[in-house]
């Protein structure tokens, strides 16, 4: 069995409770691979949070694509169709998403909700997106579905900071290796 190694993730929040509300998620549709990272209710008690984050990754199982960019569409239309309600009491407003979908070599990302974003390779980590970049750093769930950026496939994996969070990319994590790397 091949080890399937994500493409993204998100750094956990300041606290005692760093991972609250956060899910990790791969698709497969069509031959095209989606990751997804995640976190919703992150402020509710875990076990609320826990559920709200399981009905956020349940919505996310039905998506389907022929390319990158159509499983990243569908993925947000999966969340949009959602009644806001099933989504805490925030109604989907505290929500970080960083999806990455691939297909042969080149993959596409979107996100919501996310201070910072990072492009990290064997060769290290490069900011990609600030606090600053409106594509981003929408809060929640938008009314309509996000863009999507297009890029070369390098073996490249993402990190990302929560919006509010304003995490630092830890410092040892450059140069980064994938465990896929090493074998």
């Amino acid at each position: 069995m091949t080890p399937h190694f994500p493409r993204c993730f998100l750094l956990g929040q300041p606290g005692l409770r760093p991972y609250c509300g956060t899910f990790n998620q791969r698709l497969v549709s069509e031959g095209i691979t989606a990751h997804i990272a995640g976190r919703i209710g992150h402020s509710l008690p875990p076990e609320e949070a826990l559920n709200l984050a399981t009905c956020t990754a349940m919505a996310l199982r039905g998506a389907q694509g022929k390319d990158a960019l159509s499983l990243i569409r569908s993925c947000w239309e999966a969340l949009l169709v959602m009644p806001r309600r099933e989504l805490g009491p925030a109604e989907g407003a505290d929500l970080s998403l960083l999806i990455v979908a691939e297909s042969e070599a080149k993959l596409a990302l979107s996100a919501v909700g996310i201070d910072a974003l990072w492009q990290v390779t064997g060769e290290g980590a490069q900011q990609i997106a600030d606090q600053q970049t409106p594509e981003t750093t929408h809060p929640g769930l938008p009314e309509r579905t996000p863009k999507a950026l297009e890029l070369p496939d390098l073996g490249q994996h993402f990190l990302a900071s929560c919006l509010g969070d304003a995490r630092p990319l830890p410092k040892d994590l450059s140069p980064y290796r994938s465990p896929e790397s090493s074998l």
